[in-house]
């Protein structure tokens, strides 16, 4: 999946989500992700991708990076925290 988020910006799962580098990458972040979101066990990997940006893109329209948690349900509850979006800059 690649989608054109605006003019410049590219968000991209596809050849990258499950890359078996990238996941274990991943790992590097249990201890923060585990205490933040309640300890091992308790979190998983959604997914990881590429957001790739060219000079003088155009800002991207707000957007969820992941599912809701109970989309079913009411919209007017408060939920604890349950997703965790992590960016890393490869810009020198």
């Amino acid at each position: 999946e690649i989608v054109h988020r605006a003019p410049g910006r590219y968000d991209v799962l596809w050849g990258i989500n499950g890359d078996d580098h990238l996941t274990s990458l991943a790992q590097e972040w249990e201890p923060f992700i585990s205490e933040l979101l309640g300890g091992p066990g308790q979190w998983h990997l959604q997914f990881n991708g590429l957001l790739m940006t060219l000079p003088g893109a155009s800002e991207q329209a707000w957007h969820i990076d992941g599912e809701h948690l109970f989309c079913e349900e009411a919209r007017d509850v408060t939920l604890p925290a349950h997703c965790v979006n992590i960016f890393l800059p490869l810009v020198p």
